[in-house]
């Protein structure tokens, strides 16, 4: 499952999303680490904290999100990956439109 969202400016996206998260713009999301410190994002909402984490990489004009787990969880059924990207693809089209052309989803 992935994420393309097609920019000009993938590293410009990806760090506004990320510093709007740490300043506490979105509610329901925050920015953890894993293991070798890079940040990934977490839903917070009870039901789906910490089960799937989101990872942003760029790439030549494509920011990538994919679908990460921490290694003592295991990884997440289909649905659960499916509802933290649908909740970030609203994310995205709520507040980011000016940023990106378009998005491409993959199962």
């Amino acid at each position: 499952m992935r994420i393309d969202i097609k920019t000009t400016s993938p590293t410009t996206l990806r760090n506004a999303i990320i510093k709007n998260i740490e300043g506490k713009q979105f509610r329901t999301w925050e920015i953890v680490k894993n293991d070798k410190g890079n940040k990934l994002l977490n839903h917070t909402s009870a039901q789906y904290t910490n089960k799937v984490l989101i990872d942003l990489s760029v790439l030549k004009e494509t920011l990538s999100a994919t679908p990460n787990w921490w290694k003592n969880t295991g990884e997440p059924d289909e649905a659960t990956k499916a509802v933290i990207m649908g909740n970030f693809t609203a994310l995205l089209l709520t507040y980011y439109t000016d940023d990106f052309t378009h998005l491409e989803t993959f199962s």
